[in-house]
């Protein structure tokens, strides 16, 4: 499940709510995020391609544990630059983890059935999403009436942080040798 994603969708609410961030200053902070995805993404591309999957991957997963924690302590003290990074985190350790993650996938299918193994990619990172979203938005919808915004957040930054860092488990176990990069063939010399 996508766990990351599922803090996305009540982090504006909590920097415009709780920590009073102005409009633009909230849609700034809130940008860097899906420019975290987009640095990692290549980075990770060029990590799996030379080391295999599973480094990069549990790398990834490794750090979105971290920010999403990092997150949940988030409070109307928090300074400026913690409510940069904690998210930027987030968004990295998800750009570092997918790739690996879907070339895991892709290679797991025979060469002829790529356009499948594309399918299965797809639909499994879109039922994760939705998943990990419901079941975010439900922990958080029991806590907020008795605790309020604020704690419901944390206390569900707090769970989607640690269904992560159980997420770390199979992929470090599993993904052995899963993934591992194809030996470079030598040209004959003329």
């Amino acid at each position: 499940m996508h766990y990351a994603l599922a803090v996305w969708r009540l982090l504006p609410f909590y920097l415009a709510g709780v920590l009073r961030l102005a409009p633009g200053a909230g849609g700034l902070l809130f940008m860097l995020t899906p420019v975290g995805t987009a640095v990692a993404a290549p980075l990770a591309g060029w990590a799996t391609d030379r080391y295999g999957s599973r480094s990069p991957g549990v790398a990834g997963l490794g750090r979105e544990a971290v920010g999403l924690f990092a997150i949940s302590r988030f409070d109307a003290q928090t300074p400026l630059g913690a409510r940069r990074r904690r998210p930027a985190l987030v968004r990295l350790g998800l750009g570092a983890f997918q790739v690996p993650n879907v070339a895991q996938m892709m290679g797991a299918f025979p060469r002829g059935q790529q356009g499948a193994a594309g399918g299965v990619a797809f639909l499994s990172r879109t039922l994760g999403i939705v998943a990990g979203v419901e079941v975010a938005a439900g922990l958080f919808d029991a806590r907020a009436a008795s605790l309020g915004f604020a704690a419901a957040f944390q206390g569900a930054a707090a769970v989607c942080a640690g269904a992560v860092l159980l997420a770390l488990i199979p992929a470090a176990a599993v993904g052995r040798g899963a993934g591992a990069p194809r030996p470079r063939r030598r040209r004959p010399r003329p």
